[in-house]
């Protein structure tokens, strides 16, 4: 059964790809938050991976392997995503209180945490 879908897939069937999604979005998801600790993160990755796959899946030569390869395309989006992330924290566009305000930013795996920026308190004037 998984096999023919992934064959109609393969040959531009969208209900058979649909099926196919769904069945294995749940799983994507959950691999990319936890590479990614954060939902947002983790949904991007996860609709770069089925465009990605949808493209790509005519080229595909083992359909008994699609599990595999979709979870190689996954882990590629997440490598992708989380080096956008760091682009972005690193030319400061992103948000200082951690992703779309969700409390502060949490460091990633590997990263040191630093000490907010220092910022002197305000001067008295002069009396």
């Amino acid at each position: 059964m998984r096999r023919d879908l992934v064959e109609r897939a393969r040959g531009g069937n969208r209900d058979a790809f649909t099926t196919l999604a769904a069945d294995s979005i749940g799983r994507l998801f959950n691999i990319a938050q936890c590479m990614l600790r954060n939902r947002d993160l983790a949904d991007d990755a996860v609709q770069e991976t089925l465009v990605l796959a949808w493209r790509d899946l005519p080229g595909l030569r083992d359909l008994d392997g699609f599990d595999a390869w979709l979870h190689r395309v996954l882990v590629r989006c997440v490598y992708r995503e989380a080096n956008r992330e760091r682009r972005r924290s690193a030319c400061g566009l992103g948000s200082p209180v951690g992703v779309h305000g969700r409390g502060p930013a949490r460091p990633r795996l590997g990263q040191k945490a630093h000490p907010p920026p220092y910022s002197p308190p305000p001067r008295r004037p002069a009396s």
